[in-house]
This record gives C-alpha cells, structure tokens and sequence, in this order.
C-alpha cells in the first residue's frame, strides 16, 4: 500500500496511513510524546507553532485505518531527541485552536506515531520521529524516517541532520543502519530521566540525501525494534 502525504508516496503496511499531521490529531500526539519523551515531551503549544511554520516544516502523523491508538502495554523504552529539540521554535499558538485541541480527542484517535522535518535549503534537520510504544516492532519507525528523507529530498536538501540521546542504542541502531554518519557530541544536551541522575549527551549524525548507498540502506535496513525513537 502506497499513502501519499503532500507530494511524497511511501509504501505502509496495511491498515496503516501516513497522512499530513493535522492540528485535530494533537490531543492523541502529545500523549504519545509524554510516554515516549518524559520530561523533555513538547507541549501541545509546541506543536501548535511548529505546525504554524509551514512550508518551512514537515510533520506528518501514521494512524490506524479505522481503529482506536493501542492501548500501552507499558513496554516503554526510553526515547531520545532526534534533532528538533534544540533547534524549534517556541511561538505562541493562536488561544482559539489552542482550546479546541484539547477540547476535541475524539477526533484524534488511532495514532501510532509522526514525524517533523524542519526545511531550509540544503539542509534539513529531523526535528522529532516517535512510535507509541505498543506499534513498535512493525518497522513504523524506518517507514517515517523514509518519509522524511523523501520529503527532504523533494524540497532540495542535501543532508538530513538529527540529533539523538547517546544512550537510546536502538534508535541509533535504526539511524546508523539507514546511512547516517556521527559527526560528534554534544554534551550534557538532554535532561536526566528522573530528578538527580547525570544529563545525557546528544549524539550529533547526518544523512547524505544524495548518496545511493543510503537510499538503498533506507528502504532494506533492519526493523526499527522496540525503539522508542527519537527527537
């Protein structure tokens, strides 16, 4: 099967959709940003101005064709940042769509996990990438890191960038085996999983958008596992 969102087509598994992340579908978003990120989760004025940066930003949201999101069932791994983290910015969300967001749940059930790229130019920065943690280990994961690459090379960048948690082995797993290359650190970045354990650096890697050698990586790597997957 074959979702289109925008001018970009990648094939889904059936009973999945990849679609535009629309401002109705942040209730159920934010939730899965709170099990996934913690402390470091965006709020959903976050979001709201991310989504208000369009064309300059790229989210788009995989739901369950006509099912409810899966219940957690409380495997949670820990998820690290992918890049946007640093790199967003904070604006205000208009007070009336902040409201109705979350007055109106029931219109955005059935999420199983999203993706936001920020677009300038040649480069492109992975801004957030999350699977709830009961669609892990269908390879949900790899399919929206793909849509982001295909968006990025659609508008001309050249190099994807991201930043991910240096302990969150699996999403680096899912990063390094699509052709991304560390390019560094940058320390003490993340903020700790519970009150009074160390910071965690952030690992600094990038895609060439360009190369064949990740294009093919990209569609034939290994499943994404029970990555809580990033920003």
């Amino acid at each position: 099967m074959t979702a289109t969102t925008g001018s970009s087509a990648v094939a889904v598994p059936t009973g999945v959709l990849l679609r535009p992340l629309r401002w109705w579908d942040l209730p159920a978003v934010v939730a899965v940003d709170r099990v996934c990120f913690g402390r470091d989760a965006w709020s959903l004025e976050t979001f709201l101005s991310e989504l208000a940066q369009r064309p300059a930003r790229d989210y788009a949201v995989l739901v369950g064709e006509g099912g409810d999101a899966p219940e957690d069932d409380g495997a949670v791994a820990d998820a690290p940042d992918l890049s946007g983290r640093g790199g967003r910015a904070e604006t205000a969300a208009g007070p009336d769509r902040r409201a109705e967001a979350a007055r109106r749940p029931d219109r955005a059930r059935g999420v199983l996990g999203y993706v936001g790229v920020a677009l300038a130019g040649s480069r492109a920065d992975l801004q957030t990438l999350a699977v709830a943690p009961a669609a892990r280990g269908r390879g949900l994961g790899r399919l929206l890191l793909a849509h982001a690459r295909t968006v990025a090379v659609e508008r001309g960048a050249r190099r994807l960038e991201l930043e991910v948690r240096a302990d969150n082995e699996p999403a680096r797993a899912l990063y390094s085996s699509a052709g991304f290359e560390v390019d560094g650190r940058r320390p003490g970045y993340y903020r700790d999983v519970a009150p009074g354990t160390p910071r965690v650096d952030a690992v600094l890697m990038h895609g060439d958008l360009l190369g064949s050698r990740h294009a093919r990586r990209t569609a034939a790597g290994p499943d994404d596992s029970e990555a809580g997957l990033p920003r």
